[in-house]
């Protein structure tokens, strides 16, 4: 396994992530990713933090002023359960940005 060993935290990736975008979509009218493409997409972005090339999405300060008032749901694509080691930043090994991810640390 090349990527760094983050696939813990991909397997605490709760399956509460596809009914959490379906009910998503069904209030918005929005086309929230599949599953499949999510996976996909945390795979990514950790590969890229892994091989030091991180783009850092959504860290403009147009989002981060949308963080302090708009509700994350609208934006968050996965729900990641970790443990509460801050050496562990769900966020900077799937190289997720700013309200892309919610994360529980437990």
């Amino acid at each position: 396994m090349k990527y760094l060993k983050s696939y813990f935290v991909l397997c605490c990736i709760v399956l509460l992530v596809q009914a959490n975008m379906v009910a998503q979509a069904a209030e918005q009218s929005i086309q929230s990713p599949t599953p499949d493409e999510v996976l996909t997409m945390l795979k990514n972005g950790n590969e890229r933090f892994y091989t030091g090339k991180s783009i850092h999405p959504h860290a403009y300060a147009a989002r981060i002023e949308k963080a302090g008032k708009t509700n994350q749901a609208e934006f968050a694509y996965a729900t990641i359960i970790t443990c509460s080691d801050s050496r562990v930043p769900a966020e900077l090994i799937f190289d997720a940005g700013v309200m892309d991810v919610f994360v529980v640390r437990v």
